[in-house]
Order: C-alpha cells, then structure tokens, then sequence
C-alpha cells in the first residue's frame, strides 16, 4: 500500500491539546498508542479539550500524531540561547508517575492471574488504585500549573531585561 503525502505530514493540534497529552505522556500512566486509555485518562484529569480532540479524529490521525510529532498551531517561536534542562522537581514527578503507574498495572494483572487475595485486601487494593490515579491526576494539573509559571516568569525576566538594556538581551 502506498503512502500519501498527507499520511506523512505531522498533525496539526492547539497548543491545549498538546499540553494535555503531555501532560499524559510524561506522567507515564499509559503508553500513548493506547488511544482508549489516553481518551480515559484525558477526560477522569480534566483534559476536556485534549479528550474531545481524541474523540473527534480516527484513529489513523491519532497514530501519525503519536509517531510524527504534532504541529502546533499557536505556539509562540522558541527562544534561542542555551537549551534548558528540565528542572530536578519534574524529573521526579515523572518517575513517581511511572512508578506509581507500573504497581497499578502489576496490581491488575495480579488479580488478572487470578492470584490468591484475601477479599478484604482487594477491596483495599481497589481502593488505593482510585486514590493513586485521582493523586496522579492532581500532580499532573499541578504540573501544568507549575510549567505556566515558569513559562510566565521567563517570559517576565525576558521583558524586563529588554526594558532595562534592550540592546544586551
């Protein structure tokens, strides 16, 4: 079968939408070819616009999106200079969530092999499995919040900077 152009372009998508699936992908609750898991996630953490986008394309745009990368369609030219590294906070955040993502999993599938489980225990499993994915949900809006700000006070020191010396910055 022969590829089209079109099935090689990038996707286009909001800035929103491509912060809620980042927000997905580096939390690590999923892997993000898993669309009905990514379509789960979006809409239980409050990714309104990144779960309707989901919903409102077929799959074989998802997918191109997931393995050619999105084009954003209002995000603002990056800022040359030195590349940033990604702050210790968010490094940490990403492994707790893939931690806490990979013993949900390994707790499914325990019960999945129908393992031996005191039935007071798996009430108790399914309830701290709710209480991690509302706390990964929480964590992950924060993290946007967080990601905001930054991006706000650089954008703040960038303009002050050109305001005090316009031709050093």
């Amino acid at each position: 079968m022969e590829r089209s152009e079109q099935d090689l372009e990038r996707v286009r998508i909001s800035k929103d939408v491509f912060d809620g699936l980042e927000t997905i992908r580096t939390s690590g609750a999923t892997n993000m070819l898993d669309r009905p898991t990514v379509l789960i996630l979006a809409r239980e953490w409050g990714l309104t616009e990144t779960a309707d986008w989901i919903e409102s394309v077929d799959k074989g745009t998802y997918g191109r999106l997931i393995l050619f990368g999105p084009e954003i369609l209002d995000a603002e030219e990056p800022e040359t200079g030195e590349p940033s590294e990604e702050p210790n906070i968010h490094r940490v955040i990403i492994g707790l969530g893939r931690r806490a993502s990979s013993v949900i999993a390994t707790s499914y599938e325990t019960e999945e092999m129908n393992a031996p489980i005191d039935p007071d225990s798996l009430v108790r499993i399914d309830i701290e499995r709710r209480m991690l994915n509302q706390n990964l949900a929480e964590v992950a809006k924060l993290r946007m919040q967080l990601d905001e700000s930054l991006t706000d006070i650089e954008r703040g020191i960038k303009t002050l900077q050109d305001l005090i010396d316009p031709e050093n910055y």
